[in-house]
């Protein structure tokens, strides 16, 4: 991957990882892991973008990092952080956090 590659947009149902310069989690997040459909009911289950956001989270992004990494603005960051802690049933990104790392162990 060239230097110019770093501000292109990826193509719409492309996988990202590390190396893909989205480095939120460095696996590809187009699908959640077993372990977490199971663990989570149909009403509680996170959006591809919300997985996205949450990978970042579980990274360490703040969120002004995870709008300029995914290229959405602060507040839809901040609209999916909240649907995040809601659907995970956790208090604060920390917890969706180590939850997301949990159920990622357990795959």
């Amino acid at each position: 991957m060239g230097g110019g590659d770093q501000g292109r947009a990826p193509r719409r149902g492309a996988t990202f990882t590390r190396h893909d310069g989205l480095p939120c989690g460095g696996v590809p997040v187009t699908r959640p892991p077993a372990a977490i459909l199971e663990y989570l009911p149909s009403n509680r289950r996170l959006t591809k973008r919300e997985w996205e956001v949450l990978s970042c989270i579980a990274e360490g992004y703040t969120n002004r990092r995870v709008a300029a990494q995914l290229s959405i603005s602060m507040e839809t960051v901040r609209t999916h952080v909240s649907n995040i802690l809601a659907k995970l049933e956790t208090p604060n990104r920390s917890a969706a956090a180590a939850k997301y790392h949990q159920l990622r162990s357990a795959q």
